[in-house]
């Protein structure tokens, strides 16, 4: 076993907690001062409307172990996380949701395993019953169809609560893609990892910010980022409707041509149109998600403009490393 005493970053997104950013400061740092080991809490604030951001610099003034990043409007909680993999300094960056719903206090097994040679350190939450029933069956859902599609195994459950080394974060920094699902990336990057379980503690405050909605963009970021699968479906899709349309346009030439039940009617022709005019909306749709995506690579815009920093000096260390 490898003793690694080196600095712990904490890479902790938030977007209009201000009930909760206290008690997460409080039990991040109870946490780290037991393990005596140098640490750094980067707090990313994405474009929150209430107090966050004040309480946060608060923080800041009072402990110079906490640093903020502030955007200049919403980005989301994909790109508060790059952005806090770009600016933290530690060897080795822990990233968790400020909700508290990652619980603090698993970061020292997180710890362990890290300075037992793994290089990334997942989490994977396990649901109880006090969960809806809607979120544990479409989570469960989503983990089995990326597993079946993409090109990563993310096990049922996986979340954002993980453990980098160094040389994992400056590997996903480096990467140049924009739309990141840093789940996926994470598993794709390889090194040695390995797994934790937990059960994930009810929200200290405020609100979930995972609606149906933006559970389904989740779903969608994932899939079209990883696996091109959705648009052979498009292709298996029209194969298949084109055989039932020759089979069915073999039956009404039969009709035509060898009975007397040919009556004209426009019941079947409607049925026709409407079910090819669906499948062609299915493809064009998928298509312009492929293409949007790269519309939106080849404008070069980055991932985040950060508006705001506290007890944050100069560039991002990826910015550094572009220098030399």
């Amino acid at each position: 076993m490898t003793d690694k005493k080196e600095l712990v970053s904490l890479v902790v997104p938030v977007c209009n907690e201000q009930e909760v950013v206290p008690e997460t400061y409080r039990r991040v740092t109870a946490v780290m001062e037991a393990e005596k080991v140098p640490y750094e809490i980067v707090f990313v604030d994405d474009f929150s409307t209430d107090s966050t951001f004040e309480i946060l610099s608060g923080l800041a003034e009072k402990d110079p172990r906490v640093k903020v990043l502030s955007f200049s409007r919403n980005f989301g909680k994909s790109a508060a996380l790059v952005a806090g993999l770009d600016h933290a300094s530690g060897e080795a960056v822990i990233t968790m949701d400020g909700d508290l719903e990652h619980p603090p206090e698993l970061i020292p097994e997180l710890l362990r395993q890290w300075r037992g040679g793994y290089e990334v350190v997942n989490t994977i939450r396990e649901y109880d019953r006090t969960v809806s029933l809607f979120k544990r069956t479409s989570s469960a859902f989503f983990y089995k169809l990326m597993s079946k599609l993409a090109r990563v195994k993310l096990p049922t459950g996986s979340t954002d609560f993980k453990l980098y080394d160094r040389k994992v974060v400056d590997t996903l920094t480096s990467l140049e893609e924009k739309n990141r699902f840093l789940r996926g990336l994470s598993i794709w990057v390889g090194f040695r990892q390995t797994s934790l379980n937990f059960k994930s503690p009810k929200r200290a405050a405020g609100m979930s910010k995972y609606t149906p909605r933006a559970l389904f963009r989740l779903a969608l970021d994932g899939i079209t980022a990883f696996s091109i699968f959705p648009l052979k479906v498009a292709i298996y899709l029209g194969f298949l409707v084109s055989f039932l349309s020759f089979v069915y346009l073999s039956y009404v030439i039969f009709v035509r041509l060898f009975t007397e039940r040919a009556v004209p009617g426009w019941a079947s022709t409607t049925a026709s149109l409407l079910l090819l005019g669906g499948v062609q909306l299915i493809a064009i749709g998928i298509l312009g998600e492929y293409i949007g995506r790269i519309y939106e690579e080849i404008k070069r815009r980055p991932n985040y403009i950060i508006s705001r920093k506290v007890g944050i000096e100069g560039k991002a260390r990826k910015e550094e490393r572009g220098k030399q």
